[in-house]
């Protein structure tokens, strides 16, 4: 008795060549084990690799469907295969997807921030050469900095990576209208946080603040720009010579616009 050979289902074939398509997309995740300099992953490519695997699940799991309903074709192995793979495949890239999404937008965050306060920086030692030596009073500092140095503008107060808020620094209200050379370089100057026009206050203005950040950016008055951990934030100099600052001068800021 003559028995038709039987033909290795299309769908099948197609599912396996879906993972194949999608580790070739996928292939540069490798590359996150060289560290953060060295990541330059397409997202696309990891959009599309995981696209692939997902389609490939979804047609093996078809595949399964047709071969058991048709007599006529084969193929189970690998629609089986390319369901196993495809879903061990999926899992890791996705992760890896969001670990490389996390970090793009912490470096983001980080060259933001520090762009925009090398430019206070800047504006402030304008600032204090036009004013016998004097920094900005704390409760105008914003308003000031603008009024005097036309580079600056409200952008320049705002990081585009973090929700929309009037400023996204704040003065250290212990240095408010002091004189900059008798100030230890090693004090707060700006530090980050989201909030009022003209805010300031010293570091529970952050650590009470609801819009906490990745680490606070720091400027101090010697011009280092440094990015610190919420934790470390009342160990930093806020008073001249001092590493510690009392309740009254962390209230927050003092005008709104």
């Amino acid at each position: 008795m003559d028995k038709s050979v039987k033909k290795i289902s299309r769908l099948s074939i197609a599912a396996i060549t879906c993972i194949f398509i999608g580790v070739a997309f996928a292939f540069e995740v490798i590359s996150l084990q060289k560290g953060y300099e060295d990541h330059n992953i397409s997202s696309t490519s990891r959009i599309v690799g995981l696209c692939f695997f997902a389609i490939a699940i979804i047609i093996g799991i078809v595949s399964l469907v047709v071969i058991k309903t048709n007599d006529n074709v084969r193929g189970t192995g690998f629609a089986i295969t390319a369901i196993v793979l495809g879903f061990f495949l999926l899992v890791p890239l996705y992760i890896s997807f969001s670990i490389a999404n996390g970090i793009n937008k912490i470096r983001l965050y980080n060259s933001e921030n520090r762009e925009h306060l090398q430019v206070l920086r800047e504006a402030v030692i304008q600032y204090t050469k036009d004013h016998n030596g004097y920094l900005p009073q704390a409760d105008q500092w914003c308003d000031l900095l603008m009024k005097h140095n036309k580079n600056i503008s409200r952008e320049t107060f705002n990081i585009s990576s973090l929700p929309k808020s009037p400023c996204d620094f704040a003065f250290n209200n212990t240095v408010s209208n002091q004189q900059l050379s008798g100030i230890s370089g090693d004090t707060v100057l700006l530090f980050g946080n989201a909030g009022s026009w003209n805010q300031s206050g010293g570091p529970k203005l952050v650590l009470n603040s609801k819009n906490k950040r990745f680490f606070s950016p720091i400027l101090f008055v010697g011009g280092r720009i440094d990015f610190m951990p919420f934790e470390s934030l009342d160990e930093l100099h806020w008073i001249n010579g001092s590493g510690k600052v009392d309740d009254l001068v962390t209230t927050g800021s003092i005008r709104n616009k």
